[in-house]
């Protein structure tokens, strides 16, 4: 009974001591603190460095904890690893990641294998404790703390130099038939040597035969090799191949290379292109079409026959028909055919129908169409006159009325024609200069009218410079500058041609000149009198006076 009471006794000096708040245990978590590390898994070089090679390194530089501050990075090169720099990253926060990007550059003379360049990192680092008190049962934060120190720390980073295997492959100059079986042979090299070597055909216009892939094995330095590959062409042309080549350099590096290369195919059968058509149609005329024809295939063909079917406005001046007889493979011939076109002929691109006829070596006969686009052109010909028996007779200083003509003798229509009289110093243009003819259809007549006066001082023939406008059926545009002279008459002859109108018109000139000269006499006399009159009023009323 007395131990019992002790221990109840002390049971409630702990419990007093409890709702007193006194401290009775203390304790911390996991301390928290900067983790700055090299991400390995992130850095990458942008290619296979070899001797004498440069690339660019990604080197990320992570944190997993409390902010790094003041970070500055190193790194250093090697005896065959160019790479030294360094750089101030400032701060980098929790989960934060920067990147250091940088030129390394491989000596001429370093080993194949792997290389170790050294990462510094210099940073003030962060270290955080949580604070805690046992209070009334429960941990109660009571308070945090830091410091902050200086870290530095070493990073190793591994560049692998690859070797130069320098691989050279020839496909030959030899030419494949389309779907035809051939041998495809490969010839190659290495320069620096390889270890494992398998190579891989592949090519979107060709089909091996067989596996695609070989296996070599190792090629000491300069050591050749040969593959024959079973291969069967599906298009004709240029067929692109692609050489993929997986080996070890001589340190042990895997590498991929992929060389690429071209084979020509050729067509194993008989088949025509129409290479070129030389011709000039017009409506109304006769022209030579000359074609010229090609066996784009690699197979002779016999008898061969080509026609044309020709309809209105298309005629045959001799035959529509052209007998070749033997036409080799890739070989090109020259034909031609004498057409007559109807002057009824529109401008526009007629389809004539073309066809091939010819025997294969097997004696088979065979019918191939093709169609030709022949277009027949031409300009409207405009002939322009002064028309004599619609315009006026003319002399120096004389006004009158000039007629031309314009005569359409082509089979072209013009449109949309207009013409201009240029302004000369022979004439004066009293009437509008650019009259708008409209439509000129083939072998029809228009006429433009000006009204002019001739100077008194020209004498013979007087040019009119004229300027014409107009377009054809397709629209294409034409201008045309051209003179005709205008006759003018002299005096005398002026007056022959006009006859007894002329005569009386002469008379009446002279007669008109005397009454102006009469008139004019009189007004002279009339001023005198006048004159005398005045002067004699003056000399009367205001001199005599004094």
């Amino acid at each position: 009974m007395k131990n019992t009471g002790i221990s109840y006794g002390i049971y409630g000096i702990l419990i007093l001591i409890l709702m007193s708040g006194v401290v009775v245990a203390q304790t911390y978590t996991t301390p928290s603190s900067t983790a700055l590390i090299l991400n390995y898994d992130l850095m990458s070089v942008d290619k296979n460095l070899k001797p004498g090679s440069t690339g660019v390194l990604m080197i990320p530089i992570q944190n997993n904890g409390l902010d790094a501050r003041e970070v500055e990075a190193w790194l250093s090169d090697t005896q065959y690893i160019s790479t030294k720099g360094y750089w101030e990253l400032g701060t980098i926060i929790y989960g934060g990641t920067t990147y250091i990007a940088t030129t390394i550059k491989v000596a001429e003379d370093a080993d194949i294998g792997s290389h170790i360049i050294s990462l510094r990192l210099k940073y003030k680092a962060e270290r955080q404790e949580e604070l805690y008190d046992l209070v009334y049962g429960k941990f109660v934060q009571v308070g945090i703390r830091s410091e902050t120190t200086t870290e530095e720390t070493n990073w190793e980073i591994p560049i692998t130099v690859y070797g130069y295997a320098n691989f050279q492959i020839d496909s030959g100059s030899g030419v494949f038939q389309k779907d035809t079986l051939g041998d495809l042979i490969l010839k190659g090299t290495t320069n620096g040597g390889a270890n494992d070597i398998s190579i891989t055909l592949s090519s979107d216009c060709v089909s091996v035969i067989g596996s695609a892939k070989k296996y070599i094995g190792d090629l000491n330095p300069n050591e050749d090799f040969t593959l024959n590959y079973k291969i069967n062409p599906d298009q004709a042309g240029t067929c692109p191949i692609s050489i993929s080549l997986d080996y070890d350099d001589l340190a042990g590096n895997p590498i991929t290379e992929v060389i690429s290369a071209g084979i020509q195919v050729k067509r194993y059968d008989v088949d025509f292109a129409i290479i070129d058509v030389n011709y000039t149609l017009s409506p109304g005329n006769v022209s030579d079409v000359g074609i010229t024809l090609k066996n784009i295939g690699t197979t002779q063909a016999s008898d061969v026959s080509v026609h044309l079917t020709l309809a209105d406005p298309f005629k045959p001046t001799k035959t529509s028909e052209s007998y070749i007889g033997m036409f080799d493979g890739e070989e090109t011939k020259d034909i031609s055919f004498g057409i007559s076109v109807g002057s009824e002929a529109k401008l526009k691109t007629y389809e004539i129908p073309f066809t091939i006829e010819y025997f294969d070596p097997s004696g088979s006969k065979h019918t191939v169409e093709k169609t030709l686009g022949l277009q027949v052109g031409g300009a409207p010909e405009l002939e322009i006159a002064i028309d004599t028996d619609e315009s006026d007779l003319f002399r120096e200083g004389i006004t009158g009325k000039v007629t031309i003509s314009i005569v359409n003798k082509g089979f072209v229509d013009a449109k949309f024609l207009s013409m201009r009289l240029l302004t000369s110093e022979d004439y004066e243009i009293l009437s509008t200069e650019k009259i708008y003819v409209g439509d000129a259809s083939s072998d029809d007549v228009e006429s433009v009218e000006y009204k002019i006066r001739v100077n008194k001082d020209s004498t013979g023939t007087v040019p009119l410079n004229l300027a014409l406008e107009y377009r054809d059926d397709n629209n294409n545009q034409y201008t045309k500058d051209m003179a005709l002279n205008l006759n003018i008459l002299s005096a005398g002859e002026y007056s022959q041609q006009m006859g007894g109108n002329g005569a009386l018109s002469s008379i009446l000139m002279y007669l008109g000149i005397i009454i102006g000269l009469f008139v004019a006499l009189i007004a002279i006399w009339f001023v005198y009198k006048s004159f005398i009159v005045v002067t004699g009023f003056l000399n009367e009323r205001i001199f005599a006076k004094r």
